[in-house]
């Protein structure tokens, strides 16, 4: 899930293990070849017409995003996978669904969680994390991991806590509110978790900071 393609590059990053190149690079490591060996197949994949001309990449307009969720009743599956079983502080599992930030819903028979970003007031994308594990369908991480369609670009979900003086970020909504859990005794920051390794969001989210909030910025972590 943390493995992007560049089409307008033709270069790869696997942000889980910090690892990127080029289409060599890409044989060499998921289909373990030495260089001779993917330069090699490559070619042999070229000469064999299976690499089709490729029309210059165009991306199309962006659309806005739209929260297309619905809501469950009950919060008690999403209360139970949080505190139960990844062990978030109940206080602040509860805080966060009283505040709209945290919500139950099911789709297609799944039951998720899904951690809202917020900004300004508004609904700007939305963290999709399964509770139910299927290993068959999800892989090794064994869970549904999603982000809405169309969440703004180099953002995340969110949590403001008095007036932010500090930034911290996280690689996951989970790895936020487990630290969060682990330091109750924070205060005067601004939680993010970027859903991946991104310097754009750093620096994007540092500038909504400084130009929403009277305030400014001491540390980044």
């Amino acid at each position: 899930g943390s493995l992007v393609v560049f089409r307008e590059t033709n270069t790869f990053r696997w942000f889980k293990e910090e690892v990127s190149g080029d289409a060599i690079n890409f044989v060499k490591l998921f289909f373990d070849k030495s260089t001779n060996e993917a330069v090699n197949l490559l070619l042999e994949t070229a000469s064999n017409g299976e690499f089709k001309e490729v029309k210059e990449f165009k991306k199309s307009p962006r659309e806005p995003f739209r929260y297309i969720y619905n809501h469950d009743k009950s919060t008690e599956q999403v209360e139970s996978y949080l505190i139960d079983e990844r062990r978030i502080h109940p206080t602040i599992v509860k805080t966060l669904i009283k505040k709209g930030l945290i919500r139950q819903s099911t789709y297609k028979g799944e039951t998720d969680c899904l951690f809202v970003w917020g900004k300004s007031g508004k609904r700007v994308g939305v963290s999709v994390q399964g509770i139910v594990r299927n290993e068959e369908k999800y892989g090794f991480r064994g869970t549904k991991k999603r982000v809405g369609l169309n969440s703004e670009q180099d953002y995340g979900f969110n949590v403001s806590l008095g007036q932010p003086k500090n930034l911290y970020f996280f690689e996951s909504p989970i790895d936020m509110l487990s630290y969060w859990s682990l330091h109750p005794e924070l205060t005067d920051c601004r939680l993010i978790a970027m859903t991946g390794l991104q310097k754009k969001t750093v620096l994007n989210v540092l500038k909504h900071t400084l130009m929403s909030r009277t305030t400014q910025v001491y540390d980044i972590n």
